[in-house]
């Protein structure tokens, strides 16, 4: 037994090859160009629903960081659309839509047809 578990470990030396580990790779960093660089936004896109009462229409529509308080969906379309004409923002640049637990469902939907309207590619739901 012993034999053959020598003759085994002989074996695997001799048909093993021992190869040398990958070092570092070269590699060339492009050189400046003319060319302009594209900006990158500075965070995704964050629309806020907040119910005020038990009725329809006592809702609150709210853009993180972007001064505009858009009142409606048709208005919200008009303000994502302009976001999307700032530097750094473009239609892959996500939207999360973050609703309170006691917002009604059809705002929610609202607002997901508002952001398809203004040609986003990329909308999610967020935690409030």
């Amino acid at each position: 037994m012993i034999d053959v578990t020598f003759l085994l470990l002989i074996f695997f030396l001799v048909t093993t090859s021992f190869e040398r580990a990958e070092g570092i790779l070269a590699g060339k960093m492009p050189q400046e160009s003319q060319a302009p660089g594209v900006p990158l936004p500075l965070s995704p896109i964050v629309v806020r629903l907040e119910q005020l009462g038990v009725g329809h229409d006592e809702f609150v529509i709210g853009l993180d960081r972007f001064d505009s308080v858009p009142s409606g969906f048709a208005e919200l379309t008009e303000a994502v659309r302009q976001i999307h004409q700032l530097d750094g923002f473009d239609r892959k640049t996500p939207l999360v839509i973050i609703a309170e637990d006691d917002v009604r469902w059809d705002h929610v939907v609202g607002c997901w047809n508002a952001a398809l309207r203004a040609g986003c590619e990329r909308v999610a739901f967020g935690e409030p």
